[in-house]
């Protein structure tokens, strides 16, 4: 699991925001089980509900993170492939990253679509839904390109 940052902004997120708050707290560590762009290798709901949520009975975790996941997905916030890899789509642009990153899920999922015959949906720029795409978000929502509101005079842009 790699260390993640949580932005104040994402407590304000309107899709998230109208999430279960286990299937929130069940986000956020998918953010830590994920490399550095986001993506999940080959996701197995029995060893990463062991992970999240090692105190908690194995059928109750692996049941309730697979229903946190399917809400994800629906609400657009986590993509499930075929290959059985997970991405979460704007982690990339919300975490910052020092030293070495790590690709490897990401690169992994590249050669599964390869074995399967397939082209990535993905440029080197990953395609993400707009929020005029997106039927769940209104205007901009915390997990996009929203910048908190200015107060005062001494906040700095950066």
């Amino acid at each position: 699991m790699r260390i993640r940052q949580i932005k104040p902004a994402f407590w304000s997120d309107k899709v998230v925001g109208r999430l279960p708050p286990r299937t929130r707290l069940a986000f956020i560590g998918l953010w830590m089980l994920a490399d550095d762009t986001g993506w999940i290798d080959g996701f197995d709901v029995e060893q990463a509900a062991a992970q999240l949520y090692p105190y908690e009975p194995a059928a109750r975790r692996e049941r309730e993170l697979s229903e946190d996941v399917d809400r994800l997905v629906a609400a657009g916030r986590v993509v499930r492939h075929e290959c059985g890899c997970l991405h979460i789509p704007r982690l990339e642009q919300h975490q910052r990253i020092n030293g070495k990153r790590s690709e490897r899920a990401r690169d992994a999922h590249a050669q599964h679509l390869q074995l399967l015959g397939k082209q990535s949906p993905l440029t080197d720029k990953q395609k993400v839904l707009t929020d005029k795409q997106h039927p769940l978000t209104y205007k901009r929502d915390a997990l996009t390109d929203q910048q908190p509101p200015l107060i005062g005079s001494g906040n700095r842009l950066r």
